[in-house]
C-alpha cells in the first residue's frame, strides 16, 4: 500500500510538473500576446482555501511558470460560491493573459450546469488539464468486505448514510 501511495503521489506532483513545462515552454503559444510577454506578474487565480489539492497544484504550477517565463507568479486564493468568486474574477479580467484560473470539475462542469450566469465553456479559454486526481472509498473493517455489497447496503438503506453533493468543500466526508 505505502509502494502505491507513493506512486500515485509521484504521479500527480510529475504530473502537474510536466503540465508546467508544456504550459510554459513556447512563450509565443500564451494566446498571441504582444512583444516581450510577460513584463509583469502573473496571477493564477484559485477558487478554494489555501491547502487544498487545487492550491497546492495551483503553487507547484506557479513556482514552474515563474522559472520557465522569468517572471513572478501569484497565486491568489478567492474562495466561496462553490468556485464562482474566483471563477467570475477570471472572467472579468482583461483577456492579456496575466490572469489564469486553476479549476476543476466543480468550476469548470458542474457550476457551469447548475449556475446559469457563470459559463467557463463560453467565457474563458482551457489551456490544458494539469492531473487527475484519485478519489478512493474507505470505510471501517466492519463493512462489508467488497465494494459491491457496500453499495448494496447503502440501497438497501438509505435514509440511514448521508453524502453531501460533490460541490460542497467537504463532499469527501459521507457518513452512516
Amino acid at each position: 500500500m505505502a509502494t502505491s501511495l507513493h506512486r500515485s503521489r509521484r504521479l500527480v506532483l510529475t504530473s502537474a510538473l510536466s503540465s508546467a513545462a508544456v504550459l510554459a515552454a513556447p512563450k509565443w503559444t500564451w494566446a498571441q500576446a504582444a512583444d516581450g510577454y510577460p513584463n509583469r506578474s502573473i496571477k493564477l487565480l484559485v477558487p478554494y482555501a489555501p491547502g487544498g489539492a487545487t492550491d497546492i497544484i495551483a503553487r507547484l504550477l506557479a513556482i514552474k511558470l515563474a522559472d520557465a517565463l522569468g517572471q513572478g507568479v501569484v497565486v491568489e486564493n478567492r474562495p466561496g460560491a462553490s468556485g464562482n468568486i474566483a471563477l467570475e474574477a477570471a472572467i472579468k479580467a482583461p483577456a492579456d493573459g496575466y490572469t489564469l484560473f486553476v479549476g476543476n470539475v466543480t468550476t469548470n462542469a458542474i457550476n457551469e450546469t447548475t449556475i446559469g450566469t457563470v459559463k467557463p465553456s463560453r467565457d474563458l479559454i482551457g489551456i490544458t488539464r494539469l492531473v487527475e486526481i484519485p478519489h478512493v472509498l474507505a470505510v471501517s473493517p466492519q463493512m462489508p468486505g467488497n465494494f459491491d455489497e457496500f453499495i448494496e447496503l447503502v440501497r438497501a438503506n438509505p435514509r440511514k448514510w448521508s453524502c453531501p453533493p460533490p460541490a460542497w468543500p467537504n463532499y469527501h466526508k459521507c457518513r452512516h
